[in-house]
């Protein structure tokens, strides 16, 4: 049993029935709590991955999650990962906790019978803080947040809990302040003065229509002391945005049903010439849930539930998130057995690239971070698998301190050392919304691209090859980046990558039907002597604003063609489904962001990596090496003619200029494609007719064929 050392980062929260408690249902939760064995002891960490779940029926937040089927938890929840279930235990609760936690552990047992023998995931273990390790103890407090207790002055039925903001509000104690009541009177969108004096007054203000801040700053300019919002449909999140001036302005957002009440009550009042005095204070609340690893990791879990079921024909349940919590965990244990048994086998070399450099273009300059690594010669030639080991780390151990967009990070390698711009992308990856994140991920192909980089690379005083790299990201993170090598001896017929021919296709705007046009043809040099040749692929779509939503939820089919042999097909059919992308959060995907992080994508997901995808072309080689006349007294490399185009729907795309509301399309694809060339080392030398180590004789560079494509 390993003890919780460290907290780490990690990943932030955001219905239908409440239940009510039956004799039934507190029998079921008093056998939970003296029948289902402890985890751990009280003093030391888990003994396995687990998510601790909290129950707090005065936490708004709380009860969105409880609002949902606990039998949703279990039909993805991996056996390997516990569940802990922690009731924050306030005055008058009881019976509402208790009714909730057999909900949990009846619908837990219903789907372990259902199980038919498969594997089923632990029981839930029920614990009062006080019986949980000091780590996590620690952490519900750390990942925690203020809430508003807002009270209206000889109302007690009006009175309720709300959400605070992100901390760009007033600060308040538990004690909290007290205001007379006003209606702002409309959206506070625009500059038009209120309906009613709010000097020195706390102010009802209806959600929507623009940014939570854009609204502050209009009542703090009329004299607001107070910010009340009432939401609307959405799910109800802490006020939050950019707002250094809203400081002296107390801030909180209140439940649909509730603020309505108030507001009514506010108008009857006015309409009596009387007014409401309200008072704010702050509670502190516990986060919804929390990711405990078996590596003494401790995490927030991300936005539970999700944002935009709304925009769903079929929600995600709010227990459903909470299993993508678990299956993510299963994933990093997979991740980190994997990482061990590599590193214990000795077979493993790292070279790190980037280590925690800040990386950031908030300009849109187009401004990289450049770093240079010396690279050992040897590697390289006993390399047979390669990996991209990247963390991209927020500036501050919250997830509401971490960048909200769904961007673009790409690593560059340059070709040689004089490069103003490295230009052969080897890495590129997608930021998710309002979270860091880690990825592994194999980029075998590189090891070929990287061999033709270290022949024009100068030499360290030990020999090493000095490369360049640069990495690119619009919002700031801190990154961890390393390439993973597994050695391996060289045996008779297995074939290594050598080496790697960057394609020259230029992608980009897919907006006026002259795509296929833009990528022509290139021409490929391919050395005797591969045992096989193929094209390593990273192509994803961009832009949504075209009524097929291109390019970045409708299905590019990729043709390459291979002189005139039939096109390979590279087609994304997952694009603008529904789910797609929560589907995996086991391979990598960062669960539970801020956005629309669940719908599938063309060629990507938010929050993972993109990953190389391969064609072999070995017969279209042997194809045209056959073609080629006998009898040379030396084998010159063959060349074949690779041809590009992408079409949706069966032709290239050409939306009208305008769509249905009237934007512009923006549709593009982002491509970078090698030729890779696997073979044994030494093969470049022998199809020359020389013996020795390997030289630098590669074949020269892919280039633009002047052909019309076809």
């Amino acid at each position: 049993m390993m003890c919780v050392r460290t907290a780490r980062w990690g990943g932030m929260v955001l219905g239908r029935i409440w239940r009510r408690a039956t004799v039934s249902m507190l029998w079921a939760w008093a056998l939970a709590l003296v029948s289902t064995p402890a985890l751990c002891a009280s003093a030391r960490s888990f003994d396995t991955d687990t998510v601790v779940v909290t129950l707090d029926t005065q936490d708004p937040l709380n009860r969105l999650l409880w609002a949902g089927d606990p039998a949703a938890l279990w039909a993805t929840w991996p056996a390997s990962v516990a569940l802990v279930l922690v009731p924050k235990g306030e005055p008058d609760a009881a019976p509402a906790e208790a009714a909730l936690a057999a909900a949990l552990t009846g619908s837990q047992q219903s789907a372990s019978k259902a199980a038919s023998g498969a594997p089923t995931p632990r029981a839930v273990a029920v614990k009062r803080e006080a019986e949980l390790p000091p780590s996590v103890r620690e952490a519900l407090q750390r990942f925690g947040h203020e809430q508003r207790v807002v009270t209206v002055s000889g109302r007690p039925e009006l009175s309720m809990v709300g959400l605070g903001d992100s901390g760009i509000g007033l600060a308040l104690s538990a004690d909290g302040a007290a205001w007379r009541l006003a209606l702002y009177g409309h959206e506070a969108c625009q500059d038009a003065p209120p309906s009613m004096p709010i000097q020195g007054r706390a102010v009802l203000i209806r959600r929507g229509g623009c940014p939570y801040v854009d609204k502050v700053r209009r009542a703090r300019a009329q004299g607001a002391a107070a910010v009340i919002f009432v939401n609307n449909d959405l799910t109800l999140n802490r006020v939050a945005g950019a707002c250094p001036e809203c400081g002296d302005v107390a801030l909180a957002a209140v439940p649909k049903a509730a603020g309505e009440a108030l507001w009514a009550a506010v108008e009857a009042a006015n309409g009596q010439g009387s007014e409401l005095t309200v008072s704010l204070s702050s509670r502190r609340a516990w986060p919804m849930a929390l990711r405990v690893s078996a590596d003494d990791t401790i995490s927030e879990v991300g936005t539970v539930p999700y944002a935009f079921n709304h925009l769903l024909p079929q929600p995600i349940d709010p227990f459903e998130s909470l299993a993508h919590e678990a299956q993510h965990l299963a994933h990093l244990s997979q991740r980190r057995q994997q990482m061990q048994q590599d590193a214990e086998s000795g077979r493993l070399r790292v070279l790190p690239v980037f280590q925690g450099q800040r990386v950031a273009d908030p300009q849109w300059t187009g401004q990289r971070t450049r770093v240079v690594t010396a690279m050992p010669m040897d590697w390289l030639q006993r390399a047979h698998q390669l990996s991209w080991d990247l963390s991209l780390g927020c500036e501050g151990p919250l997830k509401s301190q971490c960048p909200p967009w769904d961007y673009i990070v790409q690593m560059t390698l340059c070709e040689n050392a004089q490069a103003v711009r490295c230009g052969w992308e080897v890495g590129r990856w997608i930021t998710p919304y309002w979270s860091g994140g880690s990825w592994l991920h194999d980029a075998t192909p590189l090891i070929g691209l990287l061999k033709r980089a270290v022949q024009k690379a100068p030499r360290d005083a030990q020999g090493r090859a000095l490369l360049t790299w640069e990495f690119h990201s619009i919002q700031p993170y801190l990154v961890q980046a390393s390439l993973r090598f597994l050695m391996g001896p060289a045996r008779a017929g297995v074939a290594r990558p050598l080496d790697a021919s960057p394609l020259p296709f230029p992608g980009g705007a897919m907006t006026d039907g002259t795509y296929a046009q833009r990528q022509g043809a290139v021409v490929v040099q391919v050395p005797q002597g591969m045992a096989r040749v193929s094209l390593a692929t990273m192509i994803t779509g961009h832009g949504f604003a075209d009524d097929d939503k291109c390019a970045e939820f409708c299905n590019t089919e990729h043709h390459l063609q291979v002189d005139n042999a039939p096109a390979h097909v590279l087609s994304q059919p997952e694009s603008g489904t529904d789910k797609a992308c929560a589907q995996q959060v086991g391979q990598g995907v960062v669960p539970n962001q801020g956005g629309t992080w669940v719908n599938g994508r063309n060629g990507w997901c938010p929050g993972d990596a993109v990953r190389f995808r391969e064609i072999d072309i070995s017969a279209e080689v042997a194809a045209a090496r056959a073609r080629e006349p006998r009898g040379a007294s030396a084998l010159p490399p063959v060349e074949v003619r690779v041809r590009y185009r992408s079409l949706v729907k069966g032709v290239d795309h050409q939306p009208p200029a305008r769509n249905a509301q009237g934007r512009e399309p923006d549709a593009r694809l982002d491509v970078s494609m090698y030729a890779v060339f696997y073979g044994q080392e030494g093969a470049f030398n022998r199809a020359r007719g020389r013996s020795g180590p390997p030289g630098p004789a590669r074949p020269g560079p892919a280039r633009r064929s002047l052909a019309a494509p076809p």
